[in-house]
């Protein structure tokens, strides 16, 4: 399955998708300009998160979480093939980090693993972080916690783009929460 998602992800058919996508949402030009050609990293990361899951699929138990949580990492490895030509392929597939999070953490603590083996993993993630950090630094100086009033730092082109509300640069809590507390 994985192999045909590679496959699809060499094809215009992703772009394609996100094209229909794009026309149902409004947002068809800022997606389908994305393309960026083979993404070695995601094909790389796939292959390492397969690899550790297959050397080790005999200490996977079968209880309905743990096949949850495998399944979270077959998925995420199938966006990131099928989007490797897209730019924010990536972020379609983060709300399945988790099951690889749960994934390798059981495979890699118990006693019966080396500790070569924890570290080098230990180093991809980290290696897998300053990746993702690198990728997101121009995106990352706008933001601010939520409840610091004012305008976020940097440039302001990303504040301007997507705030919605000049308000909430004020006060960030002006509208209640919930509408029936009014």
């Amino acid at each position: 399955m994985l192999i045909v998602c590679l496959l699809i992800g060499l094809t215009p058919i992703p772009n394609m998708l996100l094209a229909g996508a794009g026309d149902t949402t409004g947002k068809t030009a800022g997606y389908t300009d994305q393309d960026q050609g083979f993404r070695i990293e995601y094909v790389l990361e796939v292959m390492f998160f397969i690899f550790i899951i297959f050397k080790n699929y005999k200490y996977i138990s079968d209880d309905k979480k743990t096949l949850t949580f495998l399944n979270m990492c077959y998925v995420l490895c199938a966006i990131l093939f099928v989007f490797m030509r897209f730019g924010q392929g990536g972020r379609f597939a983060w709300p399945f980090f988790i099951g690889v999070f749960y994934i390798l953490s059981n495979l890699i603590c118990p006693k019966r693993v080396s500790y070569v083996h924890r570290g080098f993993v230990v180093c991809v993630f980290f290696g897998l972080f300053v990746r993702i950090n690198i990728a997101w630094a121009p995106m990352q100086a706008p933001y601010k916690t939520f409840l610091t009033n004012g305008v976020p730092a940097g440039n302001g082109v990303l504040y301007k783009k997507f705030e919605y509300d000049d308000n909430y640069t004020i006060n960030k809590l002006y509208r209640p929460a919930f509408t029936i507390l009014k």
